[in-house]
């Protein structure tokens, strides 16, 4: 729907549409008229605005995307750069005044249309040729890597990532959208030459422009507190913890999509992994206790009122269970008495793993101060709300 949005939008800015087969052979081989069309890429779904907006931790790390692009063709090779051979590599962070083995960085700005350029040059072009380019976006919040973790291949561009529970990784490959086709052409045929030939500078004049779709790679889980009996409510939790690994491959650009992901399967030691609060500061260790007040204990211990725990963890998929522990503490006697679970696995249906994309709602049941027990339910990751792209404003800057 933001894509049609978007496609429709455009297309009342100027009448530089598909021209049309006949038009498209005549040209295929020629310069476009007006020259070369600046890249402009965009997001074409809310993950990568849910996670860049809603986060209190501002900072350009957790802000940035990354962007490659390479020739559309059996012979590109991933390995060079764009000060190697610029019709391979179109775009990667050599075309910045602060370079990088990186992608372009870019920022998605509130009520800005288009990622933005961070760096000089703040305006990239298409070459003034027809070649077809893939390009690629990757999102690491805050997991960032430096130059000498990251390996360009043949095939494929890859890099080490280490995460701390808080790294949402996430990647994309632009593809031409049906809403994108639509507004080309109406003939298959027509549509098919569009793909073939997307993105191009021909196609740019089009107004066919690369569109992010992000992919989440990691798993969300949210932890949640129910009473067992009406005399925990002054259980309080002081931190969860699970085990996982923390070590992977994030491959960010590939010749073959199904390549593209994190992979921490090489890793074999699993750390400690604290929850922490929205913020992605320290969970608050007096503020999270299970609601005993109006609660009908009547109910089955899973549909009574619940408290959340902090804000989200972010873990490795591909497990079949993970390890958590709960320290808590409680006023008895008149002083604090403290406990901590010994680990214990979070239950999952045999056969089963935990899955990219997916948000696991982890629900604990605290019957005392001794006693934690889990139980895993599975909801898609939630979406924020859509992005409005409106080309009218600033779209020849």
């Amino acid at each position: 729907m933001m894509a049609a949005a978007c496609l429709m939008l455009v297309a009342g800015c100027a009448d530089r549409s598909y021209p049309g087969e006949e038009t498209l052979l005549r040209d295929m081989n020629l310069i476009p008229e007006h020259g070369t069309y600046p890249i402009r890429v965009s997001v074409g779904n809310s993950q990568l605005d849910e996670n860049t907006r809603a986060s209190e931790v501002k900072n350009e790390l957790t802000d940035t995307v990354y962007v490659y692009a390479y020739s559309k063709d059996m012979t590109a090779n991933y390995s060079f750069d764009s000060d190697f051979d610029k019709n391979v590599c179109l775009l990667d962070g050599l075309i910045q005044d602060k370079k990088s083995k990186h992608g372009k960085r870019a920022m998605l700005l509130q009520d800005e249309p288009f990622l933005t350029w961070m760096n000089e040059p703040k305006t990239v072009y298409f070459h003034d040729n027809n070649q077809p380019y893939d390009f690629f976006a990757y999102y690491l919040d805050g997991a960032y890597m430096d130059d000498k973790e990251i390996t360009k291949l043949e095939d494929r561009i890859k890099m080490n990532i280490t995460i701390d529970g808080t790294n949402d990784i996430m990647s994309s490959k632009a593809e031409v959208t049906e809403e994108q086709l639509s507004a080309s052409s109406n003939s298959e045929a027509d549509k098919e030459r569009v793909k073939n030939m997307s993105f191009s500078n021909l196609t740019a004049e089009w107004n066919v422009q690369p569109i992010f779709l992000f992919k989440h790679h990691m798993c969300r889980f949210m932890f949640w507190l129910y009473a067992q009996n009406p005399k925990v409510g002054g259980v309080y939790i002081e931190s969860i913890n699970v085990k996982s690994k923390t070590k992977g491959v994030f491959t960010v650009a590939s010749s073959t999509t199904g390549n593209m992901g994190v992979d921490f399967s090489q890793e074999q030691e699993y750390i400690p992994i604290f929850l922490r609060d929205k913020d992605r500061t320290e969970l608050d260790k007096d503020t999270y206790c299970p609601k005993v007040d109006g609660v009908d204990f009547s109910k089955p211990v899973y549909e009574r009122d619940a408290v959340q725990v902090g804000g989200e963890l972010i873990l490795p998929p591909g497990e079949t269970q993970y390890l958590y522990s709960v320290k808590m503490k409680q006023f008895l006697n008149g002083k604090w008495e403290y406990n901590e679970t010994p680990y214990t696995p979070l239950p999952m249906e045999e056969g089963e793993t935990f899955s990219p994309g997916n948000q696991y709602n982890v629900k604990l049941a605290v019957y005392g101060i001794q006693e934690v027990r889990a139980e895993v339910t599975l909801t898609p990751w939630k979406f924020g709300g859509s992005i409005v792209i409106d080309p009218d404003k600033d779209f020849e800057n």
